[in-house]
């Protein structure tokens, strides 16, 4: 009696191959361990790793997208929520200007670490807060008599 090294369906002793899975035969009495290893279908790899690399390439672009957001994000033009007249401009060069209708009041560099935000004028620190989302959550004026002011994207 023959069986299929595979599925361990019993064949004639006339059969080579086992019909159902195609399979090469043993003869009943060899061991287990001599036995070849069935051969696997490496397809499931294939599909793992392109599924990985899938998974890398959205990782990847959707960090830059978010680079982007968060870089992006700062430049270009504030509007004071509790002054509106008071408007603030990001620029990319790490220079700001701060503007009370079209004329600038205060101009200088800013500098971001984390979401903590500063803004210089003479070297001066004159303005500290931190971007929390499509916000700027300002103090300035000092330890003595501090004003927030909350700007938001416009």
């Amino acid at each position: 009696m023959l069986y299929g090294t595979v599925c361990g369906s019993k064949m004639e002793d006339n059969q080579s191959f086992c019909a159902s899975c195609s399979e090469q035969l043993q003869p009943e009495g060899v061991p287990a361990a001599n036995r070849r290893a069935p051969a696997r279908n490496p397809r499931w790899i294939y599909r793992l790793v392109g599924l990985m690399v899938i998974a890398l390439i959205i990782g990847g672009v959707a960090m830059g997208c978010l680079d982007g957001i968060q870089e992006d994000g700062i430049y270009g033009m504030w509007v004071a929520e509790n002054i509106p007249e008071n408007r603030l401009e990001i620029k990319r060069d790490g220079t700001f200007a701060m503007l009370a209708g079209p004329v600038p009041i205060h101009t200088g560099t800013w500098e971001m670490v984390g979401n903590e935000i500063s803004f210089e004028v003479m070297g001066i620190v004159f303005m500290e807060g931190r971007v929390e989302g499509n916000r700027i959550i300002a103090l300035m004026g000092g330890p003595l008599a501090p004003v927030e002011i909350v700007y938001a994207r416009r």
